[in-house]
């Protein structure tokens, strides 16, 4: 091994190894940015399956409110025609 000072070493001097932290850096954000950008992506596709089911829910939520109240008409007016019956 030379006996020279890390000074001397030209992959060793200070603006090297700052820039050499800094690239390890930017690699480490662009690996954080690649994977938000992938847990975006399938958030996005996570939302887009909410609201086609959320979809089919409020129509059948909607038939099934029309049923009830069809059924409710049903029921006043056949307890009319009982009350007409008891008469």
């Amino acid at each position: 091994m030379s006996d020279l000072p890390l000074e001397s070493c030209p992959c060793c001097t200070a603006s090297s190894i700052s820039r050499s932290m800094n690239q390890r850096n930017v690699f480490k954000k662009l690996r954080e940015i690649k994977f938000l950008s992938d847990e975006a992506l399938k958030l996005k596709e996570d939302i887009k399956t909410v609201e086609y089911f959320n979809e089919i829910l409020s129509d059948s939520l909607q038939s099934a409110r029309v049923t009830l109240q069809s059924e409710r008409e049903k029921n006043v007016k056949n307890k009319d025609l009982s009350q007409e019956w008891k008469w």
